[in-house]
């Protein structure tokens, strides 16, 4: 009987531990993706590429990725709209909006819809949306 004892108290601390690391691991993706989101343009493209991953294995930071995206939409339209590339950062943006079915995620969604011009950015922020309305029927 002790010895069922002592390896369900270890199991118990084993998966907590687990727990605390996996914790962990994604805080700091999520430091490291917020940081990459403030360098230059290959680093922003990094950072969607790290945010989709997140997004995609169903993160817990997921209000945290959503003020990222957030802030690379605006960066890139505000700062850079102009600038050679920077429309595939609002293009990724739009596209990683459509992975997060929360109500946020689509005001972030119209807001591109009514500020934007680039045909592609559009068409991703459409189609992301479709996402969102067709996962929110289901539910």
């Amino acid at each position: 009987m002790k010895k069922n004892m002592a390896f369900l108290l270890f199991f118990f601390a084993f998966n907590i531990h687990g727990l605390e690391f996996s914790y962990l691991c994604e805080s700091i993706e999520i430091l490291i993706i917020r940081e990459t989101a403030k360098g230059n343009l290959e680093q922003k493209l990094t950072s969607l590429e790290y945010i989709e991953d997140a997004v995609k294995r169903g993160t817990a930071y997921i209000n945290e990725i959503i003020q990222v995206l957030e802030f690379l939409y605006v960066d890139a339209i505000e700062n850079n709209r102009d600038a050679d590339g920077f429309n595939q950062v609002r293009e990724k943006t739009a596209m990683c909006l459509g992975y997060i079915t929360t109500e946020e995620a689509r005001r972030i969604l119209l807001f591109i819809l009514q500020n934007d011009d680039d045909e592609n950015v559009l068409a991703a922020a459409l189609e992301s949306l479709g996402k969102i309305a067709s996962d929110g029927n289901e539910g």
